[in-house]
Parts: structure tokens; C-alpha cells; sequence
């Protein structure tokens, strides 16, 4: 193997490692929205949310959540969803 195979090896794994992280850090991201919006004592939306806008996010958590197979928090969603 060349020096410079070796480099672009290196970097693709170093790009691979990066975006597992980045992948992880959205899952963490996402699940403290969900936490958010399914803890009862408070109102997550911001006030100039329309109805629409909260459900367009919404359905962005259940498509996440649907590859994620987590299908409780798709059902807890869904429940939300069904009360804009």
C-alpha cells in the first residue's frame, strides 16, 4: 500500500468515526426533545408555532423514531400529534 493509500484510508475512517459521533449526538439531541414533549407540566412549543409547524415536526420525530424501530415513543408522538 502507497503512503498516500494509507493517508486516504486514515481519512475515511477518521470521516466514518466523525459522523458516527454526529450520528450519536442527534439521536441524544432528538431524545431530549421527545423527553420535553411528552413531560405534561410544561408547553414545548414556541409561541409562534402554528398548529402546522408542530405537526411537520412532529412527523420529523416519528420518521426518526421509525428507523430507529422505537415504536413507543412513535405511539407517544402519535398521541401528541392527534391533539394540536
Amino acid at each position: 500500500m502507497k503512503p498516500s493509500d494509507k493517508v486516504s484510508l486514515i481519512w475515511s475512517f477518521k470521516t466514518i468515526l466523525l459522523y458516527l459521533d454526529m450520528e450519536n449526538y442527534l439521536d441524544q439531541a432528538l431524545d431530549e426533545i421527545y423527553k420535553t414533549l411528552i413531560d405534561e407540566d410544561i408547553d414545548p412549543w414556541p409561541g409562534h408555532f402554528t398548529p402546522a409547524h408542530k405537526a411537520d415536526f412532529i412527523d420529523t420525530l416519528l420518521e426518526h423514531y421509525t428507523l430507529k424501530e422505537e415504536y413507543e415513543k412513535c405511539s407517544e408522538l402519535a398521541k401528541i400529534k392527534d391533539n394540536i
